[in-house]
């Protein structure tokens, strides 16, 4: 039997195993309290903690026969053993901060390598208004900069629907805008509030860096990156957070939200001679201000360029702070559908609409033409009877697809055509036409989403065929596709070409 069998309360040895942590192989201690996590110094600091939050984790030495000096060398030796038995049991390489404002009390989530802590509640930074700033002077400056971004308070909804919603796979935003528009003022009025971040793309490759500490992250919104140039890998490995290695801190992973990329030049992965890649398409959003000129040119900006700055930070502060009190009083699961429903809305008004359907769907109404016109010429032989030639890709067609006219067709399984006329377009073809269901609608400008692929019943021929019938005329025409919103808004196509 050891010494922390024989001499301690193993009931209250627990409490002690879940609020005591070690980090960096066990040189950073952090204990878990009743409010908070706390980091101490050294082992003998833990052991006046540990003593001070515990009482009855020792048996009461007074009932044994145990002189002073066995009770002073028996109790040091019980900390040295309890100290390497929770470096064993509780050794964690990664930290993680998190709030949550409808977590009851605060929480430790633990995994094999990363400790979480959960705390119940956000924090926003006080705002101080360090002159007096009247409501109607503060509309007068929140008004002005509504013609110079006119998407302002869509793109604030934009920002803080992304903190409650659990799928931020399109939670990144491209604002391209003109030389001399402000992004670095934009940025500040975030920064300054303490709800965002900014960042250089290159320090992406270098989280490790000393200027990238997670407690700038801790209660940020929003990931500002500034001078984006194109849409790297290591973009894509931040959807929903980073791990930073700060020089002589733990390594954290923080969590990442709204990410906003600010640039004056044109990013060759949305405007370069190759299109737009589909995963980014499924990702991104563009709002271009390219052309609403310099902020400095505005009078009201140039009056008083400080209160300017300040009456903006004002109302941001204002819209936040009743934004999120709004979602937080809706519950967990209401937000978390409100916030995605904002989130579909604004990523099918802003989203980048690559032309990679229209190069499917022209491909295909060509292969449909010629299965079409295979069906329908008559063929003879020489010596004046009817025949089909042979054709090994039209006949993978037969039974699947029908001739309903020049310009018709019906198809009893549209999944099954689309990988036969994609198999026929070769490997490159094929890659960038990979199944998806949502892309059928698309491709073949039907509706088949919301009837669940239910197909229609078309009369062929005096036969009745039940399938889903397609216009190659309609295919062929550079028409707009008609999308609605979540809210049954229809969106014009146009909408969604960058210009």
């Amino acid at each position: 039997m050891n010494l922390l069998e024989k001499y301690i309360n193993l009931e209250v040895y627990k409490k002690v195993e879940k609020s005591v942590f070690f980090f960096k192989n066990g040189k950073e201690i952090i204990v878990f309290t009743k409010s908070s996590l706390k980091f101490l110094s050294s082992e003998k600091n833990l052991k006046v903690w540990i003593n001070k939050n515990f009482s009855g984790l020792f048996l009461n030495f007074s009932e044994t026969d145990l002189s002073d000096n066995q009770v002073k060398d028996i109790t040091k030796k019980l900390y040295d053993e309890m100290i390497v038995d929770l470096q064993i049991k509780n050794q964690y390489s990664v930290l993680s901060y998190k709030r949550n404002p409808w977590a009851e009390e605060p929480k430790i989530i633990r995994d094999d390598h990363k400790l979480e802590y959960i705390a119940p509640s956000f924090y926003m930074k006080p705002f101080y208004e360090t002159f007096s700033i009247k409501k109607v002077d503060m509309n007068e400056v929140v008004n002005d900069y509504r013609e110079h971004f006119p998407q302002f308070d869509e793109f604030l909804d934009w920002l803080i629907a992304n903190r409650f919603t659990s799928n931020r796979r399109t939670s990144y935003t491209y604002l391209r805008v003109s030389a001399g528009f402000g992004k670095s003022f934009l940025a500040s009025l975030f920064e300054d509030l303490g709800v965002g971040r900014k960042i250089e793309q290159r320090q992406l490759k270098h989280s490790s860096a000393n200027d990238l500490s997670p407690s700038d992250f801790r209660n940020s919104f929003i990931l500002i990156i500034d001078e984006f140039t194109h849409f790297s890998q290591e973009l894509k490995d931040i959807t929903h957070g980073m791990y930073l290695s700060a020089k002589y801190q733990l390594t954290e992973y923080v969590s990442l939200y709204a990410k906003v990329f600010l640039s004056a030049e044109k990013s060759t992965s949305f405007f370069g001679d190759a299109g737009v890649d589909e995963q980014l398409a499924d990702r991104v959003s563009i709002m271009d201000l390219s052309n609403m000129g310099k902020l400095e040119d505005r009078e009201l900006y140039r009056k008083n360029t400080k209160f300017y700055h300040e009456a903006l930070k004002k109302y941001i502060n204002l819209f936040f702070r009743d934004k999120v009190d709004y979602y937080v009083k809706l519950g967990e699961l209401e937000a978390n559908k409100k916030a995605n429903l904002i989130l579909q809305k604004y990523f099918q008004k802003y989203r980048i609409k690559s032309n990679t359907i229209e190069k499917i769907r022209e491909k295909c109404v060509v292969y449909l033409r010629d299965f079409v016109e295979w069906k329908n010429d008559i063929y003879l032989d020489k010596d004046g009877f009817n025949y089909k030639p042979r054709n090994s890709f039209f006949e993978k067609l037969e039974g699947i697809v029908f001739v309903k006219n020049e310009d018709e067709i019906v198809t009893k399984d549209i999944v099954k055509m689309y990988e036969i006329l994609i198999s026929e377009g070769g490997e490159h073809f094929q890659k960038i036409a990979k199944f998806k269901q949502t892309m059928l609608d698309e491709v073949f400008r039907t509706n088949l989403i919301k009837k669940q692929y239910k197909c229609e019943v078309a009369k062929l021929q005096k036969k009745n065929i039940r399938g889903v019938l397609i216009n190659l005329v309609k295919l062929e025409q550079k028409i707009p596709l008609i999308i609605e919103d979540c809210d049954g808004n229809k969106i014009d196509e146009k909408l969604f070409k960058i210009q």
